[in-house]
Parts: C-alpha cells; structure tokens; sequence
C-alpha cells in the first residue's frame, strides 16, 4: 500500500510542477498524460501527472476545472538548515500570501500559501 498526495488546480497543474521542481532538491518530473479529444478535459490540460520529491515522495497533479485550495490542507516542508528554510519560503511566498511568518514565531516555522493555492507550512528539522 502507497499513500499518494494528489494536488487539484484549475488547469495550472503543469506550471505549478516545474515552478516546484525548480527549487526543490532533486526534484523531478516523473510523467505527464494530458487530456485528448472527448476525453472531459481541455484539450492538451493535464490529465494526471507526477513530480518527486527530494525524499522520494511522489506527488500527483491534475487540472480539473472549478476546483481550489483551501488552508485547510497543507504541504509541510521540513528544512535541514536556515538557509534551506529562508529559500523554500522566499520561493513558495513569492505572489502568494502569509498566514503566520517566522516572525511570529521562534523563526523556526512559517506558514504559507504560494501563487497556485496551494497551502505550505516549513519547518526546520
């Protein structure tokens, strides 16, 4: 049994994984299968795809059209350094918004949503 994580966006599904893949370490692509004709999709949208975490985590991504994210659920990240930490949160607060800052807090932790929807809590290890 595998458990997966599957990310919903409201057909920016392919632009979010490679915006992820470009600062996590040693992310990757893993597949993309779009959407063909007839098939309840937009035409070349992604149907259902995949990227890999540096730990080996796979998450799925798909576009299907309406949905969002909501705090509710979130992404957590847990940083090996300070550096590593100040990264991945430039990175993921970038257009987005900020629900708690490191400020806020010990600077250990930080919470926010990135310019997708989707929601991140970082915390170092």
């Amino acid at each position: 049994m595998k458990l997966r994580t599957v990310l919903t966006f409201d057909g920016k599904a392919e632009q979010a994984m490679k915006f992820y893949i470009s600062f996590l370490p040693n992310a990757r692509m893993v597949g993309v299968e779009r959407y063909g004709m007839n098939e309840g999709g937009k035409l070349g949208h992604v149907k259902r795809a995949a990227f890999e975490a540096a730990d080996g985590v796979r998450v799925v991504c798909m576009d299907m059209p309406g949905l969002s994210f909501t705090p509710a659920s979130s992404m957590m990240l847990l940083c090996d350094d300070k550096p590593q930490f100040e990264l991945m949160l430039s990175k993921l607060k970038e257009g987005g918004a900020t629900y708690v800052a490191p400020e806020a807090t010990d600077g250990s932790f930080a919470w926010v949503q990135d310019k997708f929807g989707v929601s991140w809590q970082l915390m170092l290890a």
